[in-house]
């Protein structure tokens, strides 16, 4: 009997120790996957940025020739952020008009490479619009009105080049030469937006309360950096998906429109910047657009849009 527990127990033994090996291993591959995506360890890239930014997150609701417009106040923001060749994190703080009503606002974005794989995310949640339609001159803000919105792109790049979502990260270390990209992959889209129709402003012809939807997409992409020498960089970024949407969308009989499961998406970012030994400036323009029936006669429009104006200053000196 001896021999075989002696035998239990070194086969236990090897097997505990076979588990935290490849443990060990899934823990040294996750650390090197993070690192090699998120940390720069060239202290030459690292910078300070002060920026000022334009951001809107509006949508539109398009019925028999009728458009009501959803629109947030207090569009215009600063704040500060630091950066490096692999990721940029800007914290903004909104400027707000004492003589309009404030939109509160969540906003979040990111975006990375690792080697053939690009991932682009967003998740935005403002609750206070202004309402207005085309055929009333009425603007009117609602405090109620709530949208909640994410979205994931992928993209997986099929020649040999870094896809272009920021000319920016490209070209902060070092020069870079004029080059290209394109990829194919897929996206996918939530949207939840609620309180939109209320006895103070009759405007949706639809009397739509909530829209709700989870959608999924095929997806392609284009990006392009151009050099013009003396450190002058432009990027342009086009992605342009269809898919489908499970939508629920409640009016105030508490029915469903029939609706097509059609959804697309449009995503454009512009970047100019102008790289120096010390320092910088970087202009972007970003939109996205997302599309998709409410019913027989309806569309719903979104649009989210963003400028900035960005200067920074290197931390250290080569």
């Amino acid at each position: 009997m001896r021999p075989k527990l002696l035998l239990i127990f070194l086969l236990a033994l090897s097997l505990k120790a076979q588990s935290q090996n490849e443990k060990q291993k899934d823990t040294i591959i996750v650390n090197r996957f993070i690192d090699s995506l998120l940390i720069d360890r060239n202290k030459y890239n690292w910078s300070l940025r002060a920026f000022t930014s334009i951001r809107e997150h509006r949508f539109f609701i398009n019925d028999n020739n009728q458009s009501t417009k959803y629109i947030p106040n207090n569009p215009l923001g600063v704040g500060l952020g630091f950066a490096s060749k692999k990721v940029i994190v800007d914290i903004a703080f909104n400027i707000k008009n004492d003589k309009e009503e404030p939109t509160s606002k969540f906003n979040l974005k990111a975006s990375f490479q690792n080697k053939k794989h690009f991932i682009d995310f967003f998740l935005h949640h403002y609750k206070g619009f202004n309402v207005s339609n085309d055929a009333q001159e009425v603007n009117v803000f609602n405090e109620d009105i709530t949208s909640l919105s994410s979205g994931l792109n992928y993209l997986y790049i099929i020649n040999n080049s870094r896809f272009h979502d920021n000319a920016f990260r490209s070209v902060i270390a070092h020069q870079s030469p004029s080059s290209y990209s394109f990829g194919i992959g897929g996206f996918g889209y939530f949207i939840r937006q609620s309180h939109l129709y209320s006895n103070s402003i009759p405007l949706n012809m639809l009397s739509l309360e909530e829209v709700r939807g989870n959608g999924a997409g095929l997806l392609l992409g284009s990006s392009g950096l151009l050099s013009f020498g003396s450190g002058m960089y432009a990027s342009l970024n086009i992605q342009a998906g269809a898919g489908f949407i499970d939508k629920r969308i409640t009016d105030l009989n508490n029915t469903t429109p029939k609706t097509d499961k059609w959804l697309f998406q449009l995503r454009s970012h512009l970047n100019i910047a102008y790289v120096k030994e010390q320092y910088y400036l970087n202009l972007s323009f970003n939109l996205r657009h997302y599309q998709t029936d409410l019913s027989e006669d309806a569309i719903h429009k979104m649009y989210i849009t963003n400028a900035k104006l960005a200067f920074g200053y290197k931390m250290f000196r080569r």
